[in-house]
Parts: C-alpha cells; sequence; structure tokens
C-alpha cells in the first residue's frame, strides 16, 4: 500500500488506488470510495498523550445540589499521577496506549482489569519519562 494515496476520510485506511482523471476519485482497502481532493495526507494521532503531572483516569463526580443540570457529571481525577499504564499490545494503526494514573485509580484499574499483568506494563512517573528520555517509550 502506498502512502501516495493518502488515508480514507472515512475510515482512516490507506488508500490503495486512484482514478487518473480530473477530480478523480481513490478507493481504500476497505473499498471506500471517495473524491481524491478528500484524502487525508497526514494521519492525525488518535492517542493522547501522558500527563506527567495528573491523573488522567475519568470519574464520576455526584453533586445532589447542582441546579439545572444532572447530578451526576464526568471529571478529570485531580490527583497527583504517581503511575503510568502502558498496553502491551499494540491496536490496529500500531499504537501502543498509556495513561497516567494516581495510587487510588491504580487500585480500581487492578480490580477492574484481571489480566492488567500481561496486557499492560506499570512503571512510575519518573521511570517512564527516563525511559522517554532515553527513546524507550513514545510519547502518546
Amino acid at each position: 500500500m502506498s502512502k501516495v494515496y493518502g488515508n480514507c476520510p472515512e475510515c482512516g485506511k490507506p488508500g490503495v488506488s486512484r482514478e487518473r482523471r480530473p477530480n478523480g476519485n481513490d478507493v481504500c482497502e476497505n473499498g471506500h470510495i471517495y473524491p481524491s481532493k478528500t484524502a487525508i495526507l497526514k494521519a492525525e494521532p488518535n492517542l493522547i498523550p501522558v500527563d506527567t503531572e495528573r491523573c488522567q483516569t475519568i470519574v464520576q463526580e455526584y453533586n445532589p445540589f447542582r441546579i439545572g443540570g444532572p447530578c451526576h457529571t464526568a471529571v478529570q481525577c485531580l490527583n497527583k499521577a504517581v503511575f503510568v499504564v502502558t498496553e502491551t499490545t499494540p491496536n490496529e494503526n500500531g499504537e501502543t496506549g498509556a495513561m497516567s494514573l494516581c495510587a487510588k485509580c491504580l487500585l480500581i484499574f487492578q480490580e477492574q482489569i484481571p489480566n492488567h499483568a500481561t496486557a499492560y506494563v506499570k512503571q512510575t512517573v519518573e521511570d517512564w519519562k527516563s525511559d522517554q528520555e532515553k527513546g524507550l517509550v513514545k510519547a502518546g
């Protein structure tokens, strides 16, 4: 597959063919047909970078006295990041996700993800930063 044709705007898969005419169409690996001018020439990263300062867990906040809105809202945890967990298996784009966690959220993570020992690698934030500086891990 050539990167010359860019990626499909519908599914993000690489284009595999292009019509050789003005205002022609491209076809992606999944068979989607789209105008060549709408091809995505640079794929956007799908992963959110690791926040080494703050836990990245989304938690439910309950406020029964909130007027004019829902009582339950989803907010980012306010605790300091202590650990970084990294997936050991890349996704279909070859990316491995990572996120920072506080000590409390790490315990919940370990309860909810029973095979975390094989699916994720746990490091302290300092060790993760050190590995990143050495080029052993990507920022995402």
